[in-house]
């Protein structure tokens, strides 16, 4: 084993060092300021000269981040509410988001990492580890955040943690550089002591390790079409009149969990908020299989044209705390001929997150096709 000279040790530690002198203190009386409303102020709380905001957003134009660390102080009451920053924004509708909701203080959705894709926010599809923690809030206090960003990993501190609360594998948009900026919704938020230090040589304290693997039998390929219009394809459907010969199709590859977001493809609009997601599949023989799937919001399920199964996983459409978070939740039962097969996803948002995913369990004579 070598060992590290003392001489090279202090020559990294200066780096290091270096690097973090580069920390940027931001105003949040700046012009570079960027609002969505004219809710907001500049007050004193508690000892702190900090920015008072009402349900809206703003974005700080006077900086460019990818990676680095992003800390500041926030403080807000019990009440329903998410509060959140915003990093690597491109534009109002494509960013990075991580949010804090003061109702869940201490419950397993205290907190939530989620992309935005399109102006849509895939909470949904992005939950559990990797996304989210418990963490017990102080109401009225001050309290700390940082987030210490690395390429596409990240962690997130509260306070004086030694160990980062939440640590994410993958963040889900590109790496590139952006705007920061602060969202908040249902209630008020007050901000503190924003520091932001751009730099590609942070460390995190997390190992990185390989993501997992798909599991065997999942659909890892989709080719999910245009913008469509929900009642008008059903139409088609009830005269048996389907024509998806017209419709513009692009290939998608799942993330690691097994999740299509289909946000990331096309921007949904109020006519049309649906697509088509499809997969073909080569069978030995007429045969029975199971497809164990998850949507996100509402979906509808073809095998060969055929209408087979319909369900509705919209938030709070089964009881008022239901979330709707996708998951390999439902089962369907496809009728395969043999030689190849079509199944279609008709998939329709509401809100939330926008997705679809599919595993087979049983590929006995079975394959799915690229």
């Amino acid at each position: 084993m070598k060992l590290i000279r003392p001489g090279i040790i202090v020559l990294l530690m200066s780096l290091q060092a270096l690097a973090y002198s580069q920390a940027q203190k931001i105003s949040f009386t700046s012009p570079e300021w960027r609002f969505g409303n004219d809710k907001h102020r500049i007050e004193t709380y508690k000892g702190q000269e900090c920015l008072y905001m009402e349900p809206g957003f703003t974005v700080y134009e006077g900086l460019k981040f990818k990676n680095g660390i992003i800390e500041y102080d926030v403080s807000f009451s019990n009440t329903r509410q998410f509060s959140g920053v915003v990093f690597r924004r491109e534009n109002d509708t494509n960013y990075e988001e991580f949010y804090l909701r003061p109702h869940q203080s201490g419950q397993a959705d205290a907190n939530q990492y989620t992309p935005v894709f399109n102006g849509l926010s895939g909470w949904q599809l992005y939950h559990g580890e990797g996304h989210g923690a418990p963490y017990d809030y102080k109401f009225d206090e001050w309290m700390h955040v940082k987030l210490v960003v690395l390429e596409e990993r990240m962690e997130i501190y509260i306070d004086d943690m030694e160990e980062p609360l939440v640590y994410v594998p993958q963040l889900k948009r590109a790496t590139r550089t952006g705007e920061i900026g602060f969202t908040t919704n249902r209630s008020f938020v007050r901000l503190a002591n924003l520091e932001v230090t751009p730099t590609d040589e942070v460390v995190l304290k997390t190992v990185k390790k390989e993501l997992p693997k798909l599991e065997p039998g999942t659909i890892a390929s989709w080719q999910v079409s245009e913008v469509v219009s929900t009642a008008d394809l059903l139409e088609q459907v009830s005269k048996q009149e389907i024509d998806l010969s017209t419709l513009k199709w692009k290939t998608q590859e799942v993330e690691y969990t097994g999740t299509l977001n289909l946000a990331r493809l096309w921007p949904r609009t109020k006519e049309k908020n649906a697509v088509l997601a499809k997969f073909e599949l080569s069978s030995d023989g007429e045969q029975i299989k199971a497809l164990h799937f998850g949507y996100s919001d509402k979906v509808h399920v073809f095998c060969n044209g055929q209408l087979l199964y319909a369900g509705d996983n919209t938030y709070r459409t089964r009881d008022y705390r239901y979330l709707g978070t996708i998951g390999y939740f439902e089962t369907v039962y496809l009728p395969l001929k043999e030689g190849k097969n079509e199944i279609w996803m008709l998939v329709t948002e509401a809100f939330g997150g926008w997705g679809v995913k599919g595993k087979f369990q049983d590929m006995e004579g079975l394959r799915v096709d690229p």
